[in-house]
C-alpha cells in the first residue's frame, strides 16, 4: 500500500492524521469495499461530507488502496469476555436527559435503550440470528461479504436494521 510514508509490501494502513485540515495526510473518512475484480480496496477523504472518494495518490475516483489480497479462510475467533465495566458516573451521563434529547433530536430515540443495554452489559443487543430465508433475500454482494463468518445476528431497530457477525462464546 502506498501511504504518506512510502510503500509497504504488507499492505499496512498508516501515515494519516486527523489534525490540521491543510496537512496532506489529513483523513477523516475511510471506505472499504470490493471492486469489480472482488479485491478489497480502501478509499479515503478528508471530510465525511465531501462528495468524492480518493484512491491511490489522493486522486478522486482513482482505484483504491489494496488492503486484503483475498477472502479470509474462516470466521474470526470468538471474543472472550473481559471484566471491564464502564464507570457508573459515565453510565448516569449516558442515561441522562441530555443524551436522551440528543438521540430524539437525531431520530434515534428508540436506540437509546439499546445504547444503555450495551453500556451496562458490553454486549450489543440482538434480535437473534438472521433466518436463512432473510439472508437469501439480501443482495448478492452483501451475502458474499458476510459468507463464511459464522452466525449472523440482527441488530438495531425496525427503522435502522443492520447485521453483525456473532462473537458469542
Amino acid at each position: 500500500m502506498l501511504g504518506r510514508h512510502g510503500i509497504s509490501a504488507q499492505n499496512l494502513v498508516s501515515g494519516w492524521t486527523n489534525v490540521g485540515s491543510r496537512d496532506p495526510g489529513y483523513v477523516r473518512a475511510f471506505r472499504f469495499a470490493m471492486n469489480a475484480d472482488r479485491v478489497c480496496e480502501m478509499h479515503i477523504k478528508g471530510s465525511p461530507s465531501a462528495i468524492s472518494w480518493h484512491g491511490v495518490n489522493s486522486i478522486a475516483g482513482a482505484p483504491g488502496f489494496t488492503i486484503l489480497t483475498g477472502l479470509p479462510s474462516s470466521h474470526p475467533l470468538n471474543k472472550r469476555p473481559t471484566k471491564f465495566k464502564i464507570i457508573e458516573e459515565y453510565l448516569k451521563r449516558l442515561d441522562g436527559d441530555l443524551m436522551k434529547k440528543y438521540c430524539n433530536d437525531n431520530m434515534r430515540g428508540v436506540m437509546h435503550g439499546n445504547l444503555m443495554t450495551m453500556a451496562r452489559t458490553l454486549v450489543v443487543p440482538s434480535f437473534g440470528p438472521l433466518p436463512p430465508a432473510d439472508f437469501a433475500k439480501l443482495p448478492a454482494s452483501r451475502r458474499f461479504s458476510m459468507a463464511g463468518y459464522g452466525e449472523i445476528e440482527t441488530i438495531g431497530e425496525p427503522t435502522c436494521v443492520s447485521y453483525v457477525v456473532s462473537f458469542r462464546t
